[in-house]
């Protein structure tokens, strides 16, 4: 006789219980991480050490250099030299103003600023008035002298160039615009033209400096200081300056005549 197989079955309540703790158990390690590997130590971080703020080391004082001593520019120098024999020129018949230089015994300035007085009032770059008298205008480039011995004491002269500069040279015309300050007015050589065609005479010099009224009769220098020229008039279209080549300024200075102008030009 077999015994009939008994079904064991827990009670409702307690198979819950179960069932419970068993989920709470998956659920817990599903977060746990997995256990290292034998001979391997977990590597925990260090804790950070306690950081003191130094007090900044004040930086070396730095050596710097002197700055260097600024060298005077061409035009400067040129201007030094010229307050010794650059003048401007004032004519009372003509009601105008120019400027003029001293050179070879004379004062040379243009024609046009000559032209229709006896004698000219000049100044000084600081101010000391004389009178010249005019004597002689040139028939040719656009040219006069004066008799420069009433010139204040201490008065130079400016050394004529050898040549006239080659194209491309720099130069600067040295007077009185607008019948102001000395100053040195800068530009280049552009090259030689007829006077003719702007009727003038002889060869004409064009420079790209910008002359204004009051620098008729400047000199022109290069850049040892020497004149290479006499400005005279400028392009108006261009603002091209004119000047008459020293070449021609020493041919007038050798042979002047005695050509007086009487009319204001």
């Amino acid at each position: 006789m077999s015994l009939p197989r008994l079904k064991w079955r827990w009670p409702a309540a307690t198979r819950g219980l179960v069932l419970a703790m068993l989920g709470g158990l998956v659920v817990w390690c599903s977060g746990c991480a997995p256990a290292p590997p034998p001979g391997i130590e977990a590597v925990r971080p260090a804790p950070l050490p306690t950081v003191v703020p130094s007090t900044p080391t004040p930086a070396p004082a730095i050596s710097r250099p002197s700055p260097p001593t600024t060298m005077p520019s061409t035009a400067n120098l040129l201007l030094a030299e010229a307050r010794g024999w650059a003048f401007r020129a004032r004519t009372v018949a003509c009601l105008a103003t120019g400027s003029a230089f001293a050179m070879a015994g004379h004062i040379v300035t243009n024609r046009h600023v000559a032209s229709g007085s006896v004698q000219l009032q000049f100044s000084t770059w600081d101010g000391t008035d004389f009178q010249a008298k005019v004597q002689a205008i040139s028939t040719g480039p656009d040219l006069a002298i004066l008799n420069g011995r009433t010139v204040p004491e201490g008065t130079t002269e400016a050394s004529p160039a050898s040549s006239d500069p080659a194209p491309g040279t720099p130069v600067w015309a040295v007077g009185y615009p607008e019948g102001g300050q000395l100053s040195a007015l800068a530009g280049t050589v552009i090259g030689y033209i007829a006077g003719a065609s702007i009727g003038a005479s002889g060869q004409v010099m064009e420079i790209t400096n910008h002359i204004e009224p009051g620098n008729s009769g400047s000199a022109l220098l290069d850049g040892a200081g020497d004149v290479v020229g006499v400005t005279f008039a400028k392009d108006i279209k261009t603002r091209d300056g004119l000047a008459i080549p020293v070449s021609e300024l020493q041919h007038f200075l050798a042979r002047p005549g005695t050509a007086l102008g009487r009319a204001c030009q």
